[in-house]
């Protein structure tokens, strides 16, 4: 009987952490490039007794966060500066630290330096480093190509394009490997090995998060009933130990 009481309260806690989960997972609904998180439960038969000749189990357990790497959907903006990726692979930025970071949040903008920047200004690393453009360009002047390769248009009609750099794209054979160090950007440990990626870039669109509130809704509906459920079986297991403890009260 302690065991189901053990198991009920188990269960109470991950729905919790669930409900926790698909809450943060619907605030970060209209974030660009953000990517949900799934819990992933423990396989029923690892939640099975650890050690021969024992009858209590783990109970219910989430085994760990996953983030879903999947698309999100492409919305036009036609902004020069926002850059969305089709296919795997990840805008490459430097931290703070020189060390590298991956998103798949390709709003961007130019700093009083030239540079490309994310919002909150970490910079944008090209095929040799930050990508840098001249002094005084404009978001106007800027033309992506799908390869990533990055042009500056002439202040006058008819004025040849210049080439101005080319964009890091990386791409993950395992993109599970990569450890979230912020709302929509990533990090990779040792064994995760970035491949130059072929995704094309789309000028003038942003891609969304990959969060379905309506699934995300169903999903809060069910740990709600889950929990409800899960609570009732504590306060009926509880109950019966009290009765049998005091089989004369």
């Amino acid at each position: 009987m302690l065991q189901g009481l053990y198991s009920s309260a188990t269960a109470l806690d991950a729905a919790t952490k669930t409900h926790e989960i698909v809450a943060h997972n619907l605030a970060h609904t209209n974030v660009p490039g953000f990517r949900r998180t799934i819990p992933v439960f423990q396989a029923f038969e690892r939640s099975l007794p650890e050690y021969p000749g024992t009858t209590l189990g783990l109970g219910t357990q989430i085994e760990e966060l996953r983030t879903d790497h999947g698309p999100g959907p492409l919305q036009t903006t036609g902004r020069s500066l926002d850059l969305a990726l089709q296919g795997d692979g990840f805008f490459v930025l430097e931290s703070e630290d020189g060390a590298p970071l991956y998103t798949r949040n390709g709003v961007f903008q130019l700093d009083e330096q030239g540079r490309l920047v994310t919002s909150s200004g970490l910079a944008v690393r090209g095929a040799m480093g930050p990508l840098v453009l001249p002094p005084g360009t404009t978001p106007s002047q800027v033309r992506v190509s799908k390869d990533g390769s990055v042009w500056l248009r002439g202040g006058n009609q008819g004025d040849p394009e210049v080439a101005a750099g080319r964009l890091d794209l990386v791409a993950f054979p395992d993109p599970h490997q990569l450890v979230a160090v912020g709302t929509t950007t990533f990090s990779a440990p040792a064994e995760a090995v970035g491949l130059p990626s072929v995704a094309e870039v789309v000028q003038g669109a942003r891609e969304g998060s990959n969060v379905s509130p309506v699934s995300e809704l169903v999903q809060l509906l069910n740990q709600s009933r889950y929990f409800e459920a899960s609570q009732r079986a504590m306060r009926t297991i509880a109950d019966a130990v009290g009765h049998n403890t005091h089989p004369n009260s």
